[in-house]
């Protein structure tokens, strides 16, 4: 079977859907041509088409435009071939019709009689040899250009690690500051307010009229205070956002701690958040 006929065949498969019959002989043709590395990596698509289709993972659209890319490239394949001069494929396959020993040992004759003699057998040997090095390119160009290729890869994969990384800083910062807004909102709500209010109420006046009321505000709002200390020591907020919406609130606190003696144990939170916001200077 001549090339011409492989190719004719090639199409043939490709336009009856026998793509793994395709695939074989093209992989014949370019056995030591550059190609046969995309030839090969369109027969591994193909394959993984065959296995998503079997496990149903894939739908019949999708499918269907997969083969067609598969078939379009590996026309495309064929293309390059016939882009050589149609003389040079005759050539070469009358040579693989001929006994070229023959040929060697006795005149040849051609046309009308014309004696051709061993010499002519030399030249179109030579123009064989031409169209063998056109179909078999420099193996060494094609290692060159598959490692190009790879190289190419691997700086896109790194690309998007680098972009993934950066949006996963991006998200880390969004989530921070928001966490940080909500817990800064923690002292303005109504329970919070009223709670601080009468607590510094009873300082300004000095006296304490119901000591229960005065003992569970306490505790509710240095409750507080204590969260947003355990949210400031874990990372998990941004601290000048917090100090904003916070360090007036526990500034204007400290005095009301010092009238009712509060525990020092027991205000070390209160005490390590509010020294922490005041050497805080990068919020400055």
């Amino acid at each position: 079977m001549t090339i011409l006929d492989l190719l004719n065949n090639v199409k043939e498969d490709i336009a009856k859907d026998n793509i793994k019959h395709a695939i074989s002989k093209l992989k014949i043709i370019f056995e030591d041509s550059p190609l046969l590395y995309e030839i090969i990596l369109h027969e591994s698509r193909h394959i993984s088409l065959k296995k998503d289709i079997r496990k149903g993972v894939i739908n019949f659209e999708n499918s269907k435009n997969e083969a067609n890319k598969i078939k379009i490239a590996l026309l495309e394949i064929v293309q390059e071939i016939n882009l050589l001069n149609k003389n040079e494929l005759l050539v070469a396959d009358e040579l693989s019709s001929l006994d070229l020993n023959k040929i060697k040992n006795s005149p040849t004759h051609f046309g009308k009689g014309d004696i051709v003699e061993r010499d002519k057998v030399t030249h179109i040997n030579k123009q064989n040899n031409f169209f063998e090095k056109s179909v078999k390119v420099n193996p060494i160009i094609g290692i060159l250009s598959l490692i190009a290729v790879f190289l190419i890869i691997g700086i896109l994969i790194q690309l998007i690690f680098v972009r993934n990384a950066q949006l996963d800083e991006q998200i880390l910062i969004i989530n921070r500051q928001n966490q940080s807004i909500e817990v800064s909102k923690s002292l303005t709500t109504t329970e919070f307010t009223q709670a601080y209010s009468r607590l510094r109420e009873c300082y300004k006046q000095n006296k304490v009229d119901n000591q229960k009321q005065f003992t569970d505000d306490l505790n509710f709002v240095m409750g507080r205070f204590d969260d947003i200390a355990l949210y400031v020591q874990s990372g998990q907020v941004d601290d000048c956002l917090v100090k904003v919406g916070t360090f007036n609130t526990i500034i204007n606190f400290t005095p009301v701690l010092e009238y009712c003696n509060y525990p020092t144990p027991n205000r070390q939170k209160f005490d390590l958040l509010s020294n922490h916001f005041s050497t805080l200077t990068k919020c400055d």
